[in-house]
Order: structure tokens, then C-alpha cells, then sequence
């Protein structure tokens, strides 16, 4: 099992889950370059929006990282990858639909305390924070949401996986 070679490994469970985070979101990073490379060909006979570009470039590995945090605390929970693999794919769908549901049922519910969950609604859909790159601008509000969404889960990861370590 995965989890013996983790338990006797001399490095530690952060080193070892900010590995597996950078080797995926690196991985995907790739993906994101030879997409834009895409639009990068259209300079040869045409004009591009290289800031406009550059910023979507961003979201989309903004929006890449805090993914993969959330399919990596995922598979984390489960010894099983099929499981995970299910189960990231049914967070993240919810993610992106839910998020910007939640939001509206706030807004249109018109409670006091509705307006102060709306902004936290907003940040857990990755598709928000993707929304202003794409427009080519760049807020703090979508440099910050998917930030620290990539930090809080592969922190809660790391805990995870200590724990795990920590009952043998």
C-alpha cells in the first residue's frame, strides 16, 4: 500500500504533498501552455490581445492550482483510485455549479446575514475567479480565492496525512 512507502519515507508528509501537488499542477501547466499556443500562432498572420491572453493564461493556472489541492485532499481521504477520481470529478462539478447557485439563492433570499455568505459563496466557485482573467483584468479578489482555496486544502491534506501517519 501507498501509505506504508509514506509512513517509512525519510521526508515529511508536507514535503511529500507539496511534491505530488507540484508534479500535477505542473503537469497541467504544460496542458495550459500548448493551449496557448494556440492563440500565440494567430500573431503570424493576425493581431492578439497578448494582456488579455496573459491574464486568462493566469486564471487558468490560478484555477488549475486550486483544483488540483481539492482532487489531491480528495484522494487523500480514499486508498482506492477509482474512488477518487469519481469523487474529485463530483466536487468539482459541484464546485463550479454550486458556488455560483448558492451565490444567487443568497442574493435573492434578502436576509441581513445572506449579504456578509455571498462573497464566501463566490469563492468557492473556481469559475468565478476565472470570470475577471478572462476579461482580461486582474482584481485581487480572484488573485486572492483561489489562492488561498489551494492552501487551505493542501493543508488540510498534510493534516490529513499526518494523522493517518501518526495511527500507523
Amino acid at each position: 500500500q501507498t501509505m506504508t512507502f509514506l509512513v517509512s519515507s525519510p521526508l515529511s508528509m508536507t514535503e511529500i504533498v507539496v511534491g505530488k501537488f507540484m508534479g500535477l499542477w505542473l503537469f497541467l501547466l504544460l496542458l495550459i501552455a500548448i493551449a496557448t499556443l494556440m492563440p500565440l500562432s494567430l500573431l503570424l498572420g493576425g493581431t492578439v490581445d497578448l494582456g488579455r491572453l496573459a491574464a486568462a493564461v493566469i486564471g487558468l493556472a490560478l484555477m488549475a492550482a486550486s483544483l488540483s489541492a481539492v482532487c489531491l485532499y480528495l484522494s487523500s481521504l480514499t486508498v482506492h483510485p477509482i474512488v477518487a477520481g469519481i469523487t474529485s470529478f463530483c466536487a468539482l462539478l459541484g464546485l463550479a455549479v454550486i458556488g455560483e447557485t448558492l451565490a444567487e439563492v443568497l442574493r435573492a433570499a434578502q436576509w441581513p446575514a445572506a449579504k456578509g455568505l455571498v462573497p464566501l459563496a463566490q469563492v468557492l466557485s473556481p469559475l468565478r475567479a476565472l470570470e475577471s482573467f478572462l476579461a482580461g483584468t486582474l482584481d485581487s479578489f480572484s488573485l486572492a480565492a483561489p489562492l488561498l482555496v489551494t492552501a487551505f486544502f493542501i493543508i488540510l491534506t498534510v493534516r490529513r496525512l499526518d494523522a493517518a501517519r501518526l495511527r500507523g
